[in-house]
């Protein structure tokens, strides 16, 4: 194959990459602009290599930004409210009848929150709690009651959220958010913010006494938490929203 050299002139666009897609599907090539400096070259020239049966693509310079800002989520996040509450509604049904806490956490802080601890008085979780919801993200959760008892479901979640001091360094405050969803008895949550600052691993459990709200509000110095049962009925529907300052 030969090099030739090409000059692209389009109109109010100025593109800085090319894709070549070879049709055979043995090639991809993404051929970036040639304004670094290679000999013979102008601004805005693009040199490609010459592929058969080729076809070009033109890729703007904002559609290269938002495709390498696009991220994966963490298992069991989603972008949105409505796909994590899709998804949790999914895996009641995967996983049958039998006395469930539906849970949706969301995440309004502007850093991420990490999970540091789980426990459940009663039952277990049907999926993994999400190690880290990113912010902006909702994260979808099924506590289920231990098969073959008629228990119900007990629990909460532990999760820390980072800030910065005036001198970048990182402090750690901490909450847990707790749902109760008995075979019999009402259905109650919680949520409460750690009273002092900690490491990256500090724990803050509750008790299971503590779990006697059907919905409140707490505001801590950096943030404030809310959670709400949505849908009172035998296996309810929960929604926790966590808040940055910025937020209230």
């Amino acid at each position: 194959m030969k090099s030739i050299l090409m000059k692209f002139v389009q109109e109010k666009k100025s593109y800085n990459s090319v894709t070549i897609i070879n049709k055979t599907k043995k090639a991809l090539l993404l051929i970036t602009i040639c304004s670094i400096g290679i000999t013979g070259c102008q601004k805005n020239d693009i040199l490609v290599e010459e592929v058969p049966s080729s076809k070009i693509e033109l890729t703007t310079e904002s559609q290269a930004i938002t495709s390498s800002n696009k991220s994966v989520n963490p298992p069991n996040v989603y972008d949105t409210e409505e796909e994590a509450w899709q998804r949790v509604r999914q895996l009641k049904k995967e996983r049958g009848p039998g006395v469930c806490a539906l849970i949706v956490v969301t995440n309004l802080y502007y850093d991420s929150l990490t999970l540091i601890g789980k426990h459940a008085f009663r039952g277990n979780f049907y999926n993994a709690p999400p190690i880290t919801i990113p912010s902006g993200k909702s994260a979808a959760i099924l506590g289920q009651k231990t098969r073959g008892t008629a228990t119900g479901f007990i629990g909460y979640l532990t999760y820390n959220l980072p800030f910065n001091n005036l001198q970048g360094e990182t402090y750690y405050k901490y909450f847990t958010i707790g749902a109760k969803a008995p075979f019999t008895g009402q259905r109650k949550i919680t949520g409460e913010w750690s009273p002092y600052f900690g490491g990256p691993d500090s724990y803050w459990p509750i008790q299971e006494s503590s779990i006697n709200k059907t919905s409140f509000s707490k505001i801590g110095q950096f943030g404030k938490i809310e959670g709400k049962i949505i849908t009172d009925k035998l296996s309810p529907e929960i929604h926790y929203i966590i808040r940055g300052n910025h937020a209230l």
